[in-house]
């Protein structure tokens, strides 16, 4: 409404132009400069491109965490059958919104229940148990499962939950173990809770229980030392209702990295604009990096009027030669 990203677009095309005028006096007025000179003007311009292309895809990372806020965190609940899934949805949404029994595979398909938590929106999807595929002849179930999958490739954050035995220890199919190394490989977030943490004999350190648990995961999982780092556990009971409301403070703590911004107001545009920022303004950018490594200031040039062209599409405004010569003669003493 006060006008900010008109402001912000026409500054990079200003930027953009003022680089391809650069570029330009090397194409229409090379005789007149060193080869010296030429070179540090084409480097001139790729620094001013590589500050510029952060900028957008800084703004761009700034979209992408306003259309979170503004949509919802679409946050899965992952985990073998009878882990407690449907019972921690029951007690993160406050109603009895999923079926709960010992039965294993009652969750068949995706159940999505919109929730406010700590004054974020959250889509909460309660998925099918997961597990190794020779263990269900159900047809029903293993589309289910598939569907578990995919939901969380696509999820801002995935919570696995595991249930602890009766022996203390948490056991992990190798289905499900190998779905959650796909994730980690693709830095999908991921808080792992340990459910049915009543079963602890209350004489036990259950301190040092919590370390073995998470120390024998992390080995199962292999995962990095950068990786144990960001993984976040959590220990509840759904049947107790302990540790759910550390539960609800971890949930805060990751809905605010995935949401954060050092600007306080989300940000709102197009999804045209957005595509043209992407596909146009940056692919420009990545021909002309191309292009300068082949030392072509013709089709670098050529690859920033691209991009310029590309904000000209959103704002409404086309780049002509007058303009360009315009910066060139008022920047250089050229025809003096």
């Amino acid at each position: 409404m006060k006008g900010e990203n008109k402001k912000l677009f026409n500054s990079w095309r200003q930027k953009l132009v003022n680089n391809v005028a650069l570029l330009t006096t090397i194409i229409d007025f090379g005789e007149d400069h060193e080869i010296e000179e030429i070179d540090s003007i084409f480097q001139r311009v790729k620094l001013e491109i590589n500050n510029l292309e952060i900028e957008i895809k800084n703004y761009i990372n700034k979209i992408n965490k306003s259309e979170i806020l503004l949509k919802g965190i679409k946050l899965t609940l992952l985990g073998p059958p009878n882990a407690g899934k449907s019972s921690l949805l029951n007690l993160l949404s406050n109603s009895n919104s999923a079926i709960v029994s010992d039965i294993a595979g009652t969750t068949r398909d995706i159940i999505d229940i919109p929730l406010d938590i700590g004054g974020f929106k959250v889509v909460i999807g309660d998925t099918a148990g997961i597990r190794d595929s020779n263990k269900s002849k159900d047809v029903i179930e293993q589309e289910g499962i598939k569907r578990a999958k995919e939901r969380s490739l696509e999820s801002d954050l995935s919570i696995l939950l595991l249930p602890l035995a009766q022996d203390g220890n948490v056991k992990i199919e190798d289905d499900l173990l190998d779905h959650i190394k796909i994730l980690l490989e693709n830095s999908n977030k991921l808080l792992i809770v340990i459910n049915k943490f009543d079963l602890v004999d209350i004489d036990k350190d259950k301190g040092m229980i919590k370390s073995e648990i998470m120390n024998d995961l992390n080995r199962k999982l292999n995962l990095s030392d950068s990786q144990v780092k960001n993984l976040k556990y959590q220990f509840v009971s759904c049947m107790s209702s302990e540790g759910v409301d550390k539960l609800n403070s971890n949930l805060l703590e990751s809905f605010k990295e995935i949401t954060w911004s050092d600007d306080s107001n989300p940000i709102s545009i197009s999804k045209r604009s957005k595509d043209l920022l992407i596909n146009d303004v940056l692919y420009g950018f990545e021909e002309f990096y191309n292009y300068y490594e082949m030392n072509d200031v013709v089709l670098a040039t050529e690859s920033l009027k691209y991009s310029i062209d590309g904000i000209g599409k959103i704002t409404g405004q086309a780049v002509g030669v007058e303009e360009i010569l315009g910066v060139v003669f008022s920047s250089f003493c050229i025809g003096k």
